[in-house]
């Protein structure tokens, strides 16, 4: 078999929305990978679609150029409109491929882009020449109407075109790589469901992988923040514990010193008692103002202790409030 250079030939009207869609359906068939599980292909991949615009050198016959790629190229991809009938060479490179292909269509791919089939469709690809078998046993050559099948991409939009085609030309590549297109659009659709599967579970231990860290994290930070609280209440009860001593020493000394206060006032009711008494006693009995004296004298000694007592309890307080930290009992 002969080895063609291009594995197919776009033939197409130079209006933008032929021009697109040819552009695109270039792109897709060299981009495309049929799925390893295929097997007995006629080829691994399509390598090479001419269109003219990227193939053709900018000068020389244009005419012999056309011509050489139509005959290195193994399919015909033909993009329809109801204007390709009018297109002088659209007509010769379609007739052209024919003759070179046995007056046949089976090696034709119609692309619809805009119009419906049958005024889209040109008479030459609803006839092709076969080799039938007369009863005699005698094989000649007969013209038969066939009904070619056409990849639709036809649409509202360019965009909506575009994205049809993007699925569309599966039917393009299973006849080129020879294989059915039920099987390869299944295979294809397996593949795409793999691979979209493979990327959520990348995308899930990506995410995951960065929940783990946040959560450690998180934790830590957790831990941190119950220490610091653990160790301020332990200094708050401290705190606590000490204003509660201190409070109780605070009662304690103020009890005293109204205590005190009342002792003095007593003491000073019963120094005026006294020396207005010995004064009336002095006459009678020396012995009996001696005992009241000395009793008072003893008493007053005790105040005064008590009382010098109470002022050296007062400066421990102080002492005390300016040896702790009592900032959560102000």
């Amino acid at each position: 078999m002969e080895q063609k250079r291009y594995d197919a030939f776009i033939s197409y009207r130079h209006q933008p929305l032929d021009m697109a869609i040819a552009e695109q359906i270039q792109k897709l068939l060299e981009a495309y990978r049929p799925p390893r599980s295929l097997k007995n292909l006629k080829k691994d991949r399509i390598r090479r679609v001419f269109r003219d615009t990227t193939e053709l050198p900018d000068s020389g016959d244009l005419g012999e150029s056309l011509n050489q790629a139509l005959a290195s190229s193994d399919y015909l991809i033909v993009i329809l409109s109801p204007e390709l009938k009018q297109s002088k060479w659209c007509m010769q490179e379609i007739r052209t491929f024919k003759e070179r292909h046995g007056n046949r269509c089976d090696h034709i791919l119609p692309v619809l882009v805009r119009g419906k089939p049958e005024e889209s469709i040109p008479d030459l690809l609803h006839t092709e020449t076969r080799t039938v078998t007369d009863p005699d046993g005698v094989e000649r050559e007969v013209e038969v109407e066939i009904e070619p099948l056409c990849c639709n991409v036809a649409a509202d939009t360019l965009g909506q075109s575009k994205k049809k085609a993007r699925t569309e030309f599966l039917r393009l590549a299973a006849p080129i790589l020879g294989c059915g297109y039920d099987d390869l659009y299944r295979r294809n659709l397996r593949r795409a469901r793999r691979r979209a599967l493979a990327a959520s579970l990348s995308a899930f231990t990506l995410i995951s992988a960065v929940l783990a860290v946040v959560s450690v994290f998180a934790y830590k930070t957790y831990i941190a923040d119950q220490n610091v609280r653990s160790n301020l209440v332990d200094v708050y009860i401290r705190n606590g514990a000490n204003c509660i001593g201190l409070a109780e020493i605070r009662f304690w000394f103020a009890f005293a010193c109204s205590f005190i206060i009342v002792i003095e006032d007593v003491i000073f009711s019963i120094e005026r008692t006294v020396q207005k008494c010995s004064r009336s006693l002095v006459q009678h009995d020396t012995t009996l103002v001696y005992f009241v004296w000395r009793k008072f004298f003893w008493l007053t000694i005790l105040v005064n202790r008590i009382k010098r007592f109470a002022l050296q309890g007062k400066f421990l307080e102080f002492r005390l409030l300016e040896t702790q930290d009592l900032s959560p009992c102000i």
